[in-house]
């Protein structure tokens, strides 16, 4: 005899397509979300430790990805893969669902997002990955001044070399943003199997669109679409715009951060 199914959504980015906002709804939520029987981990995101403070940026699950790919920011006290799996294992909610941009990177890291896969399928889970897709001339100048935060030292120009060479950049040896949304979508199957969902990301109704994809109830999406918005630049808005216009960042690439 075999329990009733249950279906873990892992959203998977990509950066810079209203994710904080996601995961700042799921975190607001999350009481009425469980109540509904959707689980929300706090195991894996960096604002479990209460050192981290109120960022919004620590709601999301990046801990698990970091530790995955092997990210320097990867900490065990921001909860792990093999705790994370432990409070699955334990939830009576028929639905979970866990939420980082940064599990993007692990296209370039398909063995280890296939045990992770694998664990989780041996929880009985059925797996079903979701990412929104932003292939826009805006987005590369709009992710530099977040790539800034990471130590990225090429120029706009750099880089932008490096996405008409291959339609993608790379910085850090970790931090791998694949432009191409047939390429992205096969390195993360090659994975996890046909479990991708790719839909087109567009800046007004990330929160209620993703809500409805997990199975929130209609009076949570309209909720969640009530809430502010989050936004995550990394670069104060008067600031220069880091694409070399000459114009504030607010005025350039921030419209469409």
């Amino acid at each position: 005899m075999t329990g009733p199914e249950r279906r873990i959504w892992i959203h998977i980015g990509t950066h810079k397509t209203g994710t904080t906002s996601i995961q700042h709804a799921l975190a607001t939520l999350r009481p009425q979300l469980y109540a509904a029987g959707i689980h929300v981990p706090t195991i894996g995101t960096p604002a479990s430790n209460p050192a981290i403070g109120p960022l919004t940026w620590a709601l999301g699950h990046h801990n698990l990805a970091w530790q995955l790919y092997g990210d320097p920011r990867f900490h065990p006290d921001f909860g792990t893969i093999e705790q994370l799996l432990a409070e699955l294992a334990a939830t009576a909610c028929p639905t979970s669902v866990i939420s980082s941009e940064d599990f993007e990177y692990l296209g370039r890291h398909p063995a280890a997002l296939a045990g992770f896969d694998a664990g989780l399928a041996a929880l009985g889970y059925q797996r079903s990955y979701l990412a929104f897709f932003r292939d826009a001339p805006s987005y590369l100048a709009s992710l530099l001044p977040q790539l800034r935060q990471l130590g990225c030292t090429e120029t706009f120009e750099e880089l932008r070399a490096q996405y008409a060479a291959n339609r993608a950049i790379l910085v850090k040896q970790h931090y791998w943003h694949d432009f191409d949304r047939a390429r992205f979508t096969a390195a993360i199957e090659a994975a996890v199997g046909p479990r991708l969902l790719v839909e087109d990301y567009s800046a007004t109704d990330m929160v209620p669109r993703f809500l409805r994809h997990i199975g929130a109830p209609p009076d949570l999406a309209e909720t969640a679409a009530a809430l502010p918005r989050q936004q995550v630049t990394h670069l104060p808005r008067n600031q220069l715009c880091a694409c070399g216009s000459g114009r504030r960042f607010k005025h350039c690439h921030g419209q469409n951060a």
